[in-house]
């Protein structure tokens, strides 16, 4: 059942800011609207609920004399409504529930814009049920999460970011993280944290290099640790990304775990556009399992403690298998034939005497021919990733993020070295 499209107007706005008596300035202060992100004022959420009443109105013309009262109504306001916007509003029986002598006709409502963008929508059948999950399973206060949920916004930015897009080749990769300015930076982040990584070392075995490296790689040491609300994104996720709404729905689980066990307010955490947190950033069901608390402040935060980041990656390493003391990779030089051996895995299967008998020479010559190994092909940089390397490519499953933290790592461990440091 379609409503009439309706153009929103700033008089429309002045008349509704004298009814509802809502003086907020983001409803007419232009500059105040600009220094937030907005190109004007927004509308009020009740003034596009109460274009969606008019339609409900109609079609209780529809009906005829059975309507008796409207019980309720449930919304979710997606994106921001200007002056000058169109809305088309739409209603559909969503669900006909009878009763013993009446009946409650369930209505869904949907509004777009002119660009045929979603800017509100009815209670979601998803959310309701997620909420019941984990009210079930974790004792969660359900009206308190209702509440949050209504507060959520739905964000475009991680549904366009999280699109598979053109993979950079292997150099222009590495050129991205091999350079003088990250270099720089990280063998500073290493002289600042020099305690910290070195006691990470003794505790956990992992390198201070690939420490650094990993948290270069991922923020550039702290500098880009993301600037969306993790609940925002995680929820954006979890409801309106299908092919990985269940992976982004337990990342959501845990968060909210994770805002009540540290007694986090839910929305003040910010994070990159997939919802990972902090230097390190670790998704949150990875803080909840190996984020630990380094400095011994009584509490673990991942975006100003460096100290907790440190150890909070020596510790996600070391329990996904690092072994002290052995290398991450080995650099190969191929026979003719020895390319069947680069079967795509990340995971070390081939023995290295195997590899070594096929043709491959290794630099630098395993301590022990024993060893297993993944021939990795890097656009014709061949390199064998050892248990180390598959190691860090649990922390992303990617054979060019694994090798450029090894490849960083080295670099900065010459360079603090040279340094004297």
């Amino acid at each position: 059942f379609y409503i009439p499209s309706r153009t929103v107007t700033e008089a429309n706005f002045a008349a509704f800011q004298t009814v509802s008596a809502d003086n907020h300035p983001i409803h007419y202060d232009v500059e105040y609207c600009r220094e937030r992100g907005h190109p004007g004022p927004l509308a009020h959420g009740f003034q596009v609920l109460c274009f969606t009443a008019a339609g409900a109105g109609n079609f209780a013309h529809v009906i005829g004399d059975s309507l008796i009262a409207f019980i309720e109504q449930s919304s979710c306001f997606l994106k921001p409504v200007y002056p000058g916007d169109t809305l088309y509003p739409s209603l559909t029986v969503a669900a006909l529930t009878p009763q013993r002598t009446t009946g409650v006709v369930t209505l869904a409502v949907a509004v777009h814009n002119q660009k045929n963008e979603l800017v509100l929508t009815g209670e979601r059948p998803e959310v309701k049920t997620f909420i019941g999950e984990l009210v079930e399973r974790h004792g969660f206060n359900a009206a308190k999460l209702e509440r949050v949920f209504a507060r959520t916004q739905r964000l475009d930015a991680p549904l366009q970011l999280i699109l598979p897009a053109g993979r950079p080749s292997w150099q222009d990769y590495r050129a991205q993280f091999l350079n003088e300015t990250r270099i720089a930076r990280g063998a500073a982040f290493w002289k600042v944290n020099r305690r910290a990584l070195a006691r990470a070392e003794r505790k956990y075995g992992v390198p201070a290099a690939v420490i650094v490296a990993i948290l270069g790689v991922e923020t550039n040491y702290g500098r880009n640790m993301g600037r969306y609300r993790v609940v925002d994104a995680l929820a954006t996720l979890a409801f309106d990304y299908a092919p990985r709404a269940s992976f982004f729905r337990g990342e959501l689980e845990q968060y909210l775990l994770l805002a009540r066990e540290s007694r986090l307010d839910v929305f003040a955490l910010q994070g990159s556009y997939a919802g990972a947190i902090g230097i390190p950033q670790f998704m949150p069901g990875s803080v909840r399992r190996y984020a630990v608390d380094f400095d011994g402040d009584g509490a673990i935060d991942l975006r100003r403690s460096s100290a907790d980041a440190i150890g909070s990656v020596a510790n996600f390493l070391r329990e996904h298998g690092w072994r002290s003391g052995e290398p991450v990779l080995l650099r190969a030089k191929l026979a003719p034939d020895a390319a069947l051996f680069t079967d795509g895995s990340l995971r070390p299967r081939h023995r290295l005497d195997e590899l070594i008998a096929a043709g491959i020479a290794l630099d630098p010559a395993p301590s022990s021919s024993d060893a297993l190994g993944a021939l990795l092909a890097l656009e014709g940089d061949y390199r064998v990733g050892l248990q180390n390397f598959y190691v860090i490519t649990r922390y992303n499953r990617s054979a060019f993020y694994a090798a450029a933290v090894a490849d960083l790592a080295d670099a900065l461990a010459a360079r603090v070295q040279s340094a004297g440091r």
